[in-house]
């Protein structure tokens, strides 16, 4: 791709133009990027003072290709992606936006559509999220999907020279006992944080350890509070802009909100440590799961944990039709079975599983699974499993009943609650099934649909629950790229009917879902009765006709 004009008759192109010859006649081996910032600089204060810097923002942007973003069936958001960015860059602080400007320039003019995104949002930890999920997306262009895979893989922004200081306050803080000593080099860099491997000596056990160290960059530690807010205030703009934008009814706020806390989460490297720790202990049983141990000498800026050796979980070229058949199915069992059939009152499962974050490799024929980044974590308890399990099986059954009093009880009476509400709620779902071929097919993709039309009127669903739904969709991404022809929506539909069979079996329902059921709907006995008919038809259907997908070889 050239870096060339497109330009909108609206603008003054002069300015931009001025830019782009620049562009065509940099050294960029020999370029003096002092000189060269503060020239664009004065670039942007002139249009500042002309009252056209917004416009030659929406230049830049057109520049660098972004209308051509997302994937068909992502367009009608396309809109909203480019006014978001022209906010984004219109709010920053001009040191940033100029650097941006400067990184854009220093770039090869021929480089990828791709290549340009990526070097856009590499340090806005919000836009690489985003850009980490939607990468495994079917339908990106191939060259951008590349781009975005490189953004997990090869993130490249700091040196180790750049973190020395923060390592070296950290192992003053630690216990005597312990002995850190770092390697001096970055071992692996994401959105969010930066890795090192390290030597850990505990004079208890006179053994030394090969660990890492995970800290959040200095780059995150300095804009984060900054982008945290302009997310906020994006938001509000977004929301003033849906009809302009054809958007009208999506709540931004609580998609943002969202967004927000699960980068605060990020960034709580305390939080992760606590999550490393319970999800050794949800996992322990299992040994073809590992999850890397926290060492005591972690302090709340710098994670001390084992170093485990793994394969990059879609990295499989070198793998037989089997091997990357039992490795996938490995993947589901652990990320998607486990967190919705285990028995405990409340099950976890890893709330942001990307390719980056699962590693693999085979212990003689059998696979072994490595999870990393424990920073976002769901929990998903009985009564969300139960109403999940109760979904998939009326999207099957193409049941509106049961799919709305799933809905129902999950959101706990919202749907009920409001009758102009209830009448659309039970509209969308009428609309959606009627217009479904197979039954079996895309169910994980129907209630993302089903999801995205009850949030536009004003459903708040449980923010672990949504997480789980986004969870499935990265892996399901995520999982093609390791076994193109492993069909998700067939352990969803045994997995749902599992679930159900359990609640039977073990008297679940009849105690702690069935209680919250009555405290729903104890004021309307018509509807405590539809509710038990639906369940138990839900039950009978499974029973005499069950799902059957085998989880082995």
């Amino acid at each position: 791709m050239e870096f060339k004009t497109i330009m909108n008759p609206q603008i003054d192109a002069s300015l931009m133009d001025t830019l782009i010859e620049m562009v065509s006649d940099i050294d960029r081996e020999q370029a003096d990027i002092t000189q060269l910032s503060e020239t664009v600089n004065g670039y942007l204060e002139t249009a500042d003072m002309q009252d056209n810097l917004e416009m030659m923002i929406r230049q830049f942007i057109s520049l660098i290709g972004l209308e051509g973003l997302l994937p068909d069936q992502y367009a009608r958001f396309q809109p909203a992606v480019n006014e978001g960015m022209l906010f984004i860059l219109s709010h920053i602080p001009q040191a940033r936006l100029v650097q941006k400007i400067v990184d854009q320039m220093m770039l090869p003019l021929d480089v990828s559509q791709g290549r340009r995104m990526c070097v856009l949002v590499q340090d806005f930890p919000s836009l690489q999220k985003l850009g980490q999920i939607i990468c495994r997306s079917p339908g990106l262009d191939p060259e951008f999907k590349k781009s975005l895979v490189d953004l997990e893989d090869n993130t490249r922004t700091l040196s180790y020279e750049n973190i020395e200081y923060l390592i070296e306050n950290e192992l003053k803080l630690m216990a005597p006992e312990f002995r850190i000593i770092p390697e001096r080099h970055i071992m692996s860099e994401a959105s969010v944080c930066t890795v090192i491997r390290a030597s850990a000596y505990q004079a208890e056990t006179e053994r030394e350890y090969p660990v890492v160290l995970k800290l959040v960059k200095p780059s995150i530690r300095s804009n984060l509070s900054e982008e945290l807010d302009l997310l906020n205030d994006l938001a509000k703009h977004l929301e003033h802009e849906s009809k302009k934008l054809g958007l009208e009814g999506i709540a931004f706020k609580d998609i943002f909100n969202r967004v927000r806390h699960l980068l605060e989460n990020e960034v709580n490297l305390s939080m992760e440590q606590e999550n490393l720790d319970t999800a050794r202990v949800f996992y322990y049983r299992d040994p073809a799961v590992t999850i890397p141990e926290k060492f005591n000498c972690s302090t709340p800026y710098m994670t001390v944990m084992s170093e485990v050796a793994s394969t990059k979980i879609t990295d499989t070229e070198h793998l037989s039709p089997k091997q990357k058949r039992m490795l996938v199915k490995a993947v589901a069992r652990f990320c998607i079975l486990k967190p919705l059939l285990d028995l405990d009152e409340e099950n976890i499962f890893h709330g942001d599983p990307h390719a980056g974050n699962i590693g693999y490799w085979f212990d003689g024929s059998k696979p072994r699974i490595v999870m990393y980044d424990w920073g976002m974590m769901g929990k998903l308890g009985w009564i969300e499993r139960f109403c999940l399990a109760l979904w998939v099986t009326g999207i099957v059954a193409k049941s509106e009943n049961t799919i709305y009093y799933a809905v129902d009880i999950v959101t706990k009476g919202q749907v009920s609650e409001n009758w102009e509400r209830s009448a659309n709620i039970r509209a969308i779902i009428k609309r959606i099934l009627s217009g479904r071929k197979n039954r079996y097919d895309g169910i994980v993709s129907v209630i993302e649909e089903m999801v995205e039309e009850f949030v536009r009127q004003g459903l708040d669903f449980p923010i672990d629950l949504l997480m789980y739904e986004k969870a499935l969709i990265t892996l399901k991404g995520v999982m093609n790229d390791t076994d193109a022809q492993f069909n998700r929506d067939d352990y969803i539909l045994w997995a749902a009917s599992q679930q159900l069979l359990k609640d039977l079996f073990y008297m679940r329902y009849q105690g702690i879902v069935a209680k919250k059921i009555l405290g729903l709907y104890w004021k309307n006995l018509i509807k405590l009765w539809e509710v038990q008919k639906i369940v138990f038809r839900a039950w009978r259907s499974v029973v005499l006709h069950p799902f059957k997908f085998p989880l082995s070889e």
